[in-house]
């Protein structure tokens, strides 16, 4: 946030004001669900380094079960994003202590 007041002080403009906001908690917190839960998943990858290893493998079983998981994660962010539809206006409005900033709305002035 620093680099930014610079800048615009550097362009003449002056910091009137600062909001810290969380935007869209639940789309967020489900992403970063999906994201811990696919760490040290590689399909495709052979587990074990032998022939076989490298013979063609019949994937359709986890082709579907990766288009279910597909689709019931785009399902649970559909009702993230109604759900964050309702937060955030909430969110915007209050000045909240947040144990770390995730967004930063900055006012600036012509100086």
């Amino acid at each position: 946030m620093a680099g930014w007041t610079t800048l615009f002080h550097n362009a003449g403009f002056a910091q009137e004001a600062v909001v810290h906001y969380d935007f869209n908690p639940c789309m967020r917190t489900l992403a970063a669900v999906r994201q811990r839960a696919g760490r040290g998943h590689s399909p495709g990858v052979a587990d074990r380094v032998d022939p076989d290893s490298y013979m063609a493998r019949d994937d359709r079983a986890q082709s579907r079960l990766s288009n279910v998981a597909k689709q019931t994660y785009w399902g649970l962010m559909r009702v993230a994003g109604a759900a964050d539809r309702r937060i955030d206006p909430l969110l915007a409005r209050r000045t909240c202590a947040f144990p770390r900033p995730v967004h930063a709305g900055m006012t600036f002035v012509r100086t």
